[in-house]
């Protein structure tokens, strides 16, 4: 009796784990509730897209109480160069989500085609450099006489690969509107081989984004934005997230999020000074993994430097932020 107990125990975490393992593998880009707020990440041609030069961080706790559950943090700069034609970005990632661990780092450019008081389409152009590292000799691992895993792996072992990729994108509005389309990692890696069974452990896909929005004036200090982004990735369904936050006063924002499949989110930014922005987010799992965590949380700071902080793209005085755009 006590062996089946023990057997039932490890079925039911191997099940429990290999669905944890089929959510990972559906967002294997870093992905972060408040996306709006910081769309580099995601997408190269947005450097410099606010036109001010800026600095964003964002921390990120997933599935909080689940044992292994996703944990990220994110550093982002970007500035205009050359008359706000040229945009310079970059990001700096680390992750871990139970076994593995990742470290990201892109340089972005951007550059302006378009550019007039009211429309902008802008190229851009990433290279990004990842290290993986996956850790099988973890004690709390329950690899142990576990049938459900795959014996091509060498468990009781560590590996750790670089690999580079490029990126692209392009991003465009037209005054309170705004739309972008990108590819933030154009081929496909192999993240470890098995050198015994030349057996591929991992792989890394292309992921294809949509993303749009508008800001929607219901009052003269009241603004409504709609938003979203469309996630394609070879063997997984297609995904998406879905924003609608009230700004008031230009100076705070309240929100709600839908992902499908995963979770729905509440979400919260302030322009505290016109330089600097304090955000958070809640999400409420509503997939099989509610069961097995308390939700996930996030906060961003981010903060604009210099005298552009207080200025719209085109230099008109906004003391009050009072151009919608300035919170795209």
């Amino acid at each position: 009796m006590k062996n089946l107990n023990i057997y039932i125990k490890r079925v039911t975490y191997s099940l429990v784990f290999l669905f944890f393992a089929l959510n990972i593998f559906a967002q294997q880009e870093n992905h972060f509730t408040q996306f709006m707020y910081n769309k580099l990440l995601l997408n190269p041609a947005f450097a410099s897209a606010r036109e001010v030069a800026s600095i964003s961080g964002i921390y990120r706790n997933q599935w909080l109480g689940f044992n292994g559950a996703p944990k990220a943090m994110l550093l982002s700069f970007d500035a205009p160069f050359f008359n706000n034609r040229v945009g310079f970005g970059m990001n700096l990632v680390s992750e871990q989500k139970g076994i593995t661990k990742k470290y990201y780092a892109s340089l972005a450019y951007s550059y302006s085609i378009v550019r007039t008081e009211d429309i902008a389409f802008r190229i851009g152009l990433q290279g990004v450099l990842r290290n993986y590292n996956l850790d099988f000799t973890g004690s709390d691992q329950f690899y142990i006489d576990n049938p459900f895993l795959d014996p091509s792996i060498q468990y009781n072992s560590k590996i750790s690969q670089i690999r580079g990729n490029v990126g692209v994108g392009v991003y465009f509005d037209y005054k309170e509107f705004f739309f972008g389309a990108s590819v933030p990692n154009l081929y496909k890696n192999v993240i470890g081989i098995n050198k015994t069974t030349n057996t591929e452990i991992a792989e890394e896909f292309q992921h294809f984004y949509l993303m749009s929005g508008f800001l929607l004036p219901l009052s003269e200090k009241i603004f409504l934005k709609p938003s979203g982004i469309l996630k394609f990735v070879k063997n997984a369904p297609i995904d998406f997230d879905l924003n609608l936050s009230l700004f008031f006063n230009n100076r705070f924002s309240i929100g709600g999020s839908y992902r499908d499949g995963d979770s729905v989110d509440f979400t919260t930014f302030m322009q505290v000074t016109k330089n600097l922005g304090i955000g958070a987010a809640y999400d409420f799992t509503t997939s099989e993994l509610s069961k097995y965590n308390n939700g996930s949380i996030e906060v961003l700071l981010r903060y604009d430097f210099g005298s552009g902080a207080s200025k719209s793209k085109f230099g008109k005085d906004i003391q009050n932020l009072s151009n919608p755009r300035f919170f795209f």
